[in-house]
């Protein structure tokens, strides 16, 4: 419970003090760079969990759901049930860090949105759309 109320602490103050530079999504190439990037945020949102539960999540997903870190892209409905199912409610930071970092990477402004589900749904569609151009 600690961990989750830390990381909660971490990820708000996180949001807070990082700045991102002004970008609209037409100016990004949405290719297999943002699917890439999304990977590196995953990776980031979960490191700062500790490298340790990091790699735990890495092989729960991987030994219990079958869901290898290069396919979290096309399976991030499922990732984020399956952090709800091991943090509760602190696996919203989570994902919202992620997300956050996500966007930072694309240089975008993130747009508004009212929740964690529509902000997921955002992110897969942005994903979708560089996967389909890149095939």
């Amino acid at each position: 419970m600690q961990l989750v109320k830390s990381l909660g602490l971490f990820a708000r103050t996180a949001l807070q003090t990082t700045s991102v530079p002004s970008r609209s999504f037409a100016e990004h190439s949405l290719t297999m760079e943002s699917r890439g990037l999304f990977i590196e945020a995953i990776d980031e949102g979960l490191s700062a969990l500790g490298s340790a539960t990091k790699e735990i999540i890495y092989r729960i997903l991987q030994n219990d759901y079958g869901i290898a870190k290069e396919s979290l892209p096309e399976k991030l409905a499922e990732f984020s049930e399956i952090l709800r199912l091991a943090f509760g409610a602190g696996a919203d930071s989570i994902l919202q860090y992620i997300i956050e970092r996500f966007y930072i990477k694309l240089q975008v402004t993130p747009p508004s949105w009212t929740n964690l589900n529509e902000a997921v749904e955002l992110v897969q569609g942005i994903l979708r759309a560089g996967i389909a151009k890149d095939h």
